[in-house]
């Protein structure tokens, strides 16, 4: 159990109530870790490393050495990258207000080269031969010559200066703008212009010169030996393209909001090619060679996405009818099974099998905590005024000390840890044989609590109100406050195997505890647990949280709700893909947090509570009706049907209000979260029958 903070928790008292009634509420839950949920605007390849620029996160390099992604924004002071390109061993990058960076493979700081520019809103970049390009949005393009350190307007002949593409080919560069197409031949210093009267938002060019731009009205092309533009638009079910790029052998890759096409040679239409996307918003496409083996690369298209970067192979000829499929670039929790998570302020801490890593602000990269660990099966962990405890399987247990950067080994009851948790200054430790209590006074003594307990394995502990129940593999405990025999719960289930307790936790005054088979509740003031699994598809359960007055389920397959006034089960599985194994869940501030089996950690907000009416739909004859509400400090800024306009709510605020026109006689209104990243994550909704003429 961690310390929530003192408004956090109090506003989760408030909402207790509110919640509970709240049935029209959603959950969405996004990866944890950047550069998952961020957009992607460009990106492109520097010796066999993958540079990626952000809206508002800066840039982040994907390390051909240890296969994560790292942060490069020393240096930056402008974190808003629109445009990205490659010279050399040179990455240059175009922010949108702080102008152009520039920095050297292998270094790790920017270096500002924008002297020369008017005009620091940078929508586009290219090479042309040694010569680097930089088209801005108003102020038409700039160039740096090979050599130089300045950078020199190259206008000429511009009728429209935003400059939205670029791309060089066969020694000429072309320009899209929001009136078309230009083109700056070789040797010449005139852009002139090709007729195509549409806004372009992305260029590109294939091997023999053939040039392809995305409009918002589909794809046209134009050879060299063309005397115009030509449509190439069949099969697209989304014409708006925002990006566009063609690999060696020809095959034309499309990125829109819909997810990506592609139209390969001997190809009537284009197909879409979404398999494996768990987010279809494509803001960026490039196409680079990746390094499989030594002297053997492989052509790799990347995606970049609202919430982050997916690759796939190009092509695929090896085996007929075989699909391409995306597949997510993840940091350095990819493949570890996330046993144990714990928060101590706003850092997130992992326990894995591969170790402790840690989340830094919940933002940024995962990074290994393992200094001074000399075991890294990490089963528990339990944060306590700034210290964190880790109990490990065969390890005993370690403590990472506020403010210390290496884990210390402290004596342990037991070397096999299975459960940690902190109540005042106490901790309590569950291991294969017992029950054991310490306090962070003294490390090096640990009283044991087992009294009557018959030889257990303490697999999860809770405190509730002084009193402390644990999961065994014999059935539920309970220590009352001021007592020292155990009283065993093992009546109502329905199965002996499911005296085998995964997880407890408590909401108010009855108890929840997670089986194999299923859920089970103990009532205030009852002695015998009852099974819970109306609407419950799953009964393969790992993890339980309260927040907000609900209870969530972690289960092999997903994540479940449970609705205390309909006593059933809802699936609140949005965002997580459809076989997510949740091996433990956190509750910290209004958010949750899954640790999975594989997949990393993910995070969703509680939908802010609408307190009108107590969130029930209603009928009125105003015109005009103030609808308020709460929602839980960390929320960026509330959205009322997709808008901020006409919210009032400041960040850091646990309330907001909306004063609302009804303009028919049913109006639904869906107020919604907005996170830290900029995603929506949560929504509740309320219908307002207006009465009037």
């Amino acid at each position: 159990m961690t310390k929530k903070n003192i408004y956090a928790f109090i506003l989760s008292l408030l909402m207790v109530i509110l919640f509970s009634t709240a049935s029209s509420a959603a959950l969405t839950w996004w990866e944890v870790g950047v550069p998952y949920r961020v957009k992607i605007f460009t990106m492109g390849m520097c010796n066999d490393e993958l540079y990626a620029g952000t809206w508002g996160r800066g840039v982040y390099k994907l390390s051909s050495r240890d296969s994560m992604w790292h942060e490069l924004n020393d240096g930056l002071t402008d974190n808003e990258v629109r445009a990205l390109s490659v010279r050399g061993d040179e990455v240059f990058i175009g922010t949108w207000g702080g102008g152009i960076f520039k920095l050297r493979s292998g270094e790790d700081r920017w270096t500002n080269i924008s002297k020369g520019l008017r005009n620091n809103n940078i929508l586009s970049m290219a090479v042309s031969g040694a010569d680097v390009y930089a088209g801005t949005w108003g102020g038409g393009v700039y160039r740096l010559a090979s050599g130089s350190e300045e950078w020199v307007k190259n206008s000429e002949g511009l009728t429209n200066k935003n400059i939205n593409a670029l791309v060089s080919s066969n020694g000429s560069l072309y320009a899209g703008t929001d009136e078309g197409v230009f083109i700056l031949k070789q040797d010449s210093k005139k852009w002139e212009y090709i007729n195509l009267g549409l806004v372009v938002n992305c260029i590109t060019a294939d091997n023999e010169g053939t040039i392809y731009v995305g409009t918002r009205n589909g794809i046209y092309k134009m050879a060299l030996d063309d005397d115009g533009w030509k449509q190439k638009s069949r099969g697209l079910r989304d014409k708006f393209i925002l990006s566009i790029q063609v690999s060696k052998k020809g095959s034309i890759f499309v990125g829109t909001n819909s997810g990506v096409f592609k139209f390969k040679r001997g190809d009537r239409f284009f197909k879409v090619l979404n398999q494996g996307l768990t987010n279809t918003n494509i803001q960026s496409l490039h196409i680079g060679n990746v390094k499989i083996k030594r002297n053997r690369y492989e052509e790799t298209i990347f995606a970049g996405t609202s919430v982050g970067v997916y690759k796939t192979k190009v092509e695929d000829n090896k085996i007929i009818g075989k699909m391409e499929e995306w597949s997510q670039i993840k940091t350095g929790l990819t493949k570890t099974i996330v046993r144990s998570l714990t928060i101590n302020e706003r850092d997130i801490y992992a326990g894995t099998s591969k170790g402790v890593f840690k989340l830094a602000g919940g933002l940024g990269n995962w990074q290994e905590s393992n200094n001074g660990l000399t075991n890294l099966e990490i089963e528990a962990l339990s944060a306590n005024s700034g210290d964190i405890y880790a109990g490990t399987w065969g390890g005993g247990i370690f403590v990472l000390k506020k403010d210390s950067l290496k884990w210390e080994k402290i004596a342990s009851p037991k070397k096999y840890i299975w459960a940690l948790t902190s109540s005042g200054s106490d901790i309590y430790v569950g291991a294969w044989g017992g029950i054991y209590k310490g306090n962070v006074s003294d490390l090096s003594y640990w009283v044991p609590i087992n009294y009557n307990l018959d030889d257990v394995s303490i697999h999860t502990i809770t405190t509730t109100g002084g009193d402390i129940y644990i999961g065994t593999d014999k059935g539920v405990f309970k220590l009352q406050k001021g007592s020292n025999e155990w009283v065993n719960y093992k009546d109502g289930f329905s199965k002996s195997d499911d005296l085998n307790i995964y997880d407890i936790v408590s909401n108010d005054e009855d108890i929840f505890a997670a089986t194999a088979h299923g859920i089970y509740i103990l009532r205030a003031g009852e002695d015998k647990f009852q099974v819970i699994d109306k609407g419950y598809s799953n009964s393969n359960t790992y993890a339980l949280v309260s927040s907000g007055g609900n209870i969530f389920a972690g289960t092999w397959r997903g994540v479940f709700r449970f609705d205390n006034d309909k006593k059933r089960w809802h699936e609140v599985d949005s965002g997580l893909s459809k076989n997510t194994s949740i091996m433990v869940l956190l509750e910290s501030g209004g958010d949750l947090y899954a640790g999975t089996y594989g997949e990393g950690v993910f995070a969703g907000s509680l939908p802010p509570v609408i307190v009108t009416n107590g969130g029930e739909d209603f009928s009125t004859d105003k015109k005009e009706i103030l609808i308020e509400g709460s929602c839980y400090p960390y929320i960026m800024s509330v959205k009322v049907n997709g808008s901020t306009d006409g919210v009032i709510y400041s960040p850091g605020s646990t309330t907001w209000s909306y004063k609302a026109t009804l303009v028919s006689a049913l109006t639904r209104f869906v107020v919604t979260n907005v996170n830290e990243l900029g995603n929506e994550s949560g929504s509740s909704e309320i219908t307002i029958t207006y009465l009037g003429k």
